[in-house]
């Protein structure tokens, strides 16, 4: 999983994703590829003092050119498939551990 976030490069052997070889992928397909993937911290590693809207939308915010409109549509699909579209004005402390690691 490091390697294939981009913390580290792997330097032998091959990553294997979906029936694609990550290894041997382009910095753009590599890209789009982790687009596609989530990455879940052992202590669910959400701000605080930010709704769970807001934590799902923050790389959204950083990574993205997405319009607003697009972004709010795109958080609530999120919480929508991962059942906390009711949660969403919740701070973390306000839900409990299993919610935090859906």
């Amino acid at each position: 999983m490091k390697c294939i976030v981009g913390l580290f490069e792997p330097d032998s052997g091959d990553i294997l994703y979906d029936d694609l070889n990550f290894t041997t992928m382009g910095i753009s397909d590599r890209k789009a590829m982790r687009q596609q993937i989530g990455m879940l911290f052992q202590g669910s590693a959400l701000f605080d003092s930010m709704t769970v809207e807001e934590n799902v939308n923050f790389p959204l915010d950083m990574f993205t050119s997405m319009s607003y409109k697009e972004k709010k549509k795109r958080v609530r699909e999120v919480l929508d498939r991962v059942n906390l579209k009711e949660a969403d004005k919740k701070f973390p402390a306000e839900i409990s551990g299993g919610m935090k690691k859906e």
